[in-house]
């Protein structure tokens, strides 16, 4: 009989921590390289995956066949948490794209502008005197309303608005 499942009949017995960590140590290098195979080299996302597989290893092993192979059956249980794990990224980078659509179709100010017009509204700015700089800055870029500009500033609602204006 092979250690694998000496080691696998242990933890099932007694839930030894021993027997479980020579499972991991003997089989985690396959499951990582199959995890950061199948998650394009994404380390984070592999090592979670491992931890996952062999989190479920520890619920599952007592209701293993006693013919199992236990590199085939954590292959397969990695090959489909990664699956998942796509599917769901795919998903969420489709809903954000989505949202962030949504802002842009709403003039919010998270819309996507090119890089030059950025280039140059901030040469505009810094072109223009601190005072009237601020004031900008604030009211457009933090999105702070007239009075609370002037408020910083210092000034009326009415002469922080002026200022925005000119």
């Amino acid at each position: 009989m092979n250690k694998s499942r000496e080691h696998l009949r242990e933890f099932c017995r007694s839930r030894s921590e021993k027997a479980f960590r020579a499972l991991a140590a003997a089989h985690s290098s396959l499951v990582y390289s199959t995890a950061l195979r199948r998650l394009a080299n994404d380390r984070a996302a592999a090592e979670d995956a491992t931890q996952e597989v062999f989190v479920l290893l520890a619920s599952k092993a007592s209701s293993l066949p006693d013919d199992v192979s236990l590199a085939g059956w954590l292959y397969r249980q990695c090959c489909r948490l990664t699956a998942n794990y796509v599917r769901a990224e795919s998903r969420r980078r489709k809903r954000e794209m989505v949202a962030a659509g949504d802002r842009e179709d709403s003039g919010g100010s998270e819309s996507v502008v090119s890089p030059d017009v950025v280039e140059e509204v901030d040469e505009a700015l810094l072109a223009l005197r601190e005072q009237e700089r601020e004031a900008l800055v604030l009211r457009f870029l933090e999105g702070r309303n007239h009075g609370s500009v002037g408020a910083v500033l210092g000034i009326s609602e009415e002469a922080a608005r002026k200022r925005i204006a000119r």
